[in-house]
């Protein structure tokens, strides 16, 4: 909690300064801190979570009114307060922030100005001829920003698919750019899929026991175990016999060590130089032969699969290769179900 509150100043004194600055050019403005605003948090510290309900509440009762009265609110973003002190959400944590406001405010559309024009393709810096998405589904979008795009804040779609908002990620540094549009899309895209991401720097740490399949509870404690390490999960697979979750590689070892290797656990092991690839479509779950094609292309690089993790959303597939083939493999998916039309 007190590195939060460290942490806080930086939004704190900005928002003073934006504040101040558009009152000089005649325009009435505030200064707000999440405290004075209401944006209510819980969690873990530098992991925070808003109560968009009882945000919901207090926005329409302390900032509705400034601008109903021509005021423009300057609120500070990244942290919210939990107990009378603050919460911050992690890095990024200010488009969740944005996001928040607009679901408590009911706004018409929630803009993410950020240092790129949009979501793309693919990464730039990897696939040359990846391309600006003009538009792409609440799914898609919080998909990518949880594995490995860094466009969004992975939370920050949330608040607003709730409530069925628009959000536009635009450029600060390039202010004509259309940028990209995030929506319930009504029409299927025409490609099989439409971006692909790899998050790097990943571990797999397999938990084995010949008790998992016949103690369901143990899943949950083992999973409960983890959590307590407040480490995030980017997969999570299961056999007859093992548990598998794919880490970053700097908490494998303390994932390793949460967990008491005896009676009911017989081993751990760890693997590190893994890569997971995010493959997202809205054609996941309704075509046939999606998997197929996609791990097609995996074996054409010779990248072999060490996990899966499908059918938990409509949207995604996402699976684990080792790290020395991630970019071919990335490059290869795109030319051959993405390409270079728009």
């Amino acid at each position: 909690m007190f590195q939060d509150a460290i942490s806080s100043w930086g939004e704190r004194l900005s928002s003073l300064a934006l504040a101040e600055l558009l009152q000089s050019k005649g325009q009435s403005s505030d200064a707000l801190t999440a405290e004075e605003a209401g944006i209510v948090a819980t969690g873990l510290p530098g992991n925070g979570t808003a109560d968009l309900a009882a945000t919901s509440i207090n926005l329409k009762q302390r900032v509705l009114p400034l601008m109903r009265d021509g005021c423009v609110p300057i609120i500070t973003g990244y942290y919210g307060v939990s107990d009378g002190r603050p919460l911050t959400f992690g890095r990024g944590g200010s488009d969740y922030s944005g996001a928040v406001l607009g679901h408590g405010l009911d706004a018409d559309v929630i803009e993410i100005w950020t240092d790129v024009d949009g979501f793309m393709t693919a990464d730039p810096r990897i696939v040359p001829n990846a391309h600006v998405l003009a538009e792409m589904d609440y799914g898609e979008a919080a998909e990518l920003a949880y594995f490995g795009a860094k466009v969004l804040h992975p939370r920050t779609i949330e608040p607003a698919r709730k409530k069925g908002i628009p959000v536009w990620v635009k450029n600060t540094f390039n202010p004509e750019a259309k940028g990209t549009r995030i929506h319930n899309i009504k029409t299927p895209s025409k490609h099989l899929l439409r971006s692909v991401a790899m998050k790097s720097d990943l571990a797999i740490v397999k938990f084995y026991s010949s008790e998992i399949a016949y103690q369901p509870a143990l899943i949950t404690k083992l999973l409960e175990d983890i959590s307590l390490t407040g480490v995030t999960l980017y997969a999570v697979s299961t056999s007859l016999s093992t548990l598998a979750i794919a880490v970053p590689v700097q908490f494998a070892r303390e994932i390793k060590e949460a967990v008491h290797v005896g009676e009911d656990v017989e081993k751990v092991t760890v693997k590190e130089d893994v890569t997971l690839i995010c493959a997202v479509g809205d054609s996941m779950l309704q075509s046939c032969g999606v998997s197929a094609k996609v791990f097609s292309v995996a074996a054409g690089v010779g990248a072999n699969i060490e996990l899966i993790s499908e059918g938990a959303s409509d949207v995604a597939l996402n699976f684990v290769v080792p790290t020395e083939k991630a970019v071919e493999l990335v490059k290869k998916l795109h030319d051959r179900y993405i390409g270079g039309s728009k």
